[in-house]
């Protein structure tokens, strides 16, 4: 294992690895260059963070468990093992995730980077709402790319970025996730999560690119206000268990690298329309929109090629609807969080 890592996700990393097994403590001080009694340090110091390793005379050391909750020791640790340099930088109370990248794009940084945040105090939602952010075990994400996209890629890229973290939802829960156009992942006709997508064009091209990911994860939905509690939900409150929070958080970080990479680098058309057939909670359903101050009625027929809603009004009219509140008034009503 390359051991090129700050002390403490090295120790991580090489427990990690280990996958139950020991550790050599020899081992450890010679990759690292330092005492047996500075590996032992650590390992205390990591012990106290919440791990329990377990230490036998002649056989190392063994990683049992990680702590519960948020540890972005943990988190490096496992992105390095999936050879994903996300360049995490975590904070456990910010303003707003946005306005982080926004201020590190500024001094430089290079991307891609995540930012993280178990706590948001001004967390940003869709049409300069507010996103409720409390410190519950959540995620808080922000991705920072520079793409040089066309300006008219920034919607397909946005819902191919929902499609493939509500797939990892999906293969690490169970749980019937999926995509309300343009921009919520839903749950049990609930809201759990959304993402925004703010850009920094010129030159008719996107420089800087940023895709926000508010995901309730193990918050209590009985501690929520009245009118949230009724139109959003929680992974964990459907799932009756709480979720492991810092490999989940990795795969969610790997997923939506990984996600931006395929973008760039390959024809994601036919995986594209597979997600969204797979994951799309708006078909043949019946919904009111407000695109430019008006109103429209009709029955959705799936997204164009530039990721704009196909919408067959009464009239018989299709159109796309390239931005706009969308609400259901079939079965059910809702409006976005």
């Amino acid at each position: 294992m390359k051991l090129d890592s700050p002390p403490d996700i090295t120790i991580i990393k090489c427990l990690l690895a280990a996958d139950h097994g020991f550790v050599s403590g020899n081992d450890l001080a010679h990759s690292l260059g330092m005492s047996r009694v500075g590996i032992w340090s650590r390992l205390q110091r990591l012990r106290e963070e919440g791990f329990r390793i377990a230490a036998v005379p002649g056989r190392g050391y063994r990683l049992e468990a990680t702590p519960w909750n948020a540890h972005p020791d943990t988190i490096r640790a496992l992105l390095a093992l999936a050879s994903i340099d996300a360049g995490l930088l975590f904070f456990p109370e910010i303003d707003s995730t946005n306005s982080e990248a926004e201020r590190q794009l500024v001094t430089g940084r290079q991307t891609p980077f995540v930012i993280a945040a178990t706590q948001q105090i001004r967390g940003r939602g869709r049409l300069g709402r507010s996103w409720h952010s409390p410190e519950e075990g959540n995620a808080y994400l922000t991705f920072a790319f520079q793409p040089e996209l066309k300006p008219d890629q920034m919607q397909t890229f946005t819902l191919w970025m929902g499609l493939n973290l509500c797939n990892f939802i999906h293969q690490t829960t169970q749980l019937p996730v999926g995509v309300k156009w343009p921009n919520d992942i839903m749950l049990s006709n609930r809201k759990c999560g959304g993402i925004l997508a703010e850009a920094r064009i010129d030159d008719n091209r996107i420089i800087d690119l940023l895709i926000g990911v508010g995901l309730n994860i193990n918050s209590d939905c009985n501690t929520w206000p009245a009118p949230l509690k009724a139109r959003a939900t929680s992974l964990s409150h459907h799932s009756g268990a709480p979720v492991a929070l810092n490999p989940f958080l990795a795969g969610l970080i790997c997923s939506g690298i990984g996600a931006y990479q395929r973008f760039l680098k390959s024809r994601i058309e036919e995986e594209f329309r597979a997600l969204w057939e797979r994951f799309d909670t708006l078909a043949g359903r019946w919904i009111q929109a407000k695109p430019d101050q008006t109103t429209l009625e009709g029955k959705v027929e799936g997204i164009d090629r530039s990721g704009s809603l196909l919408v067959r009004d009464r009239r018989g009219r299709l159109i796309a609807l390239r931005a706009g509140e969308v609400t259901l008034t079939d079965t059910y009503r809702e409006n976005c969080v």
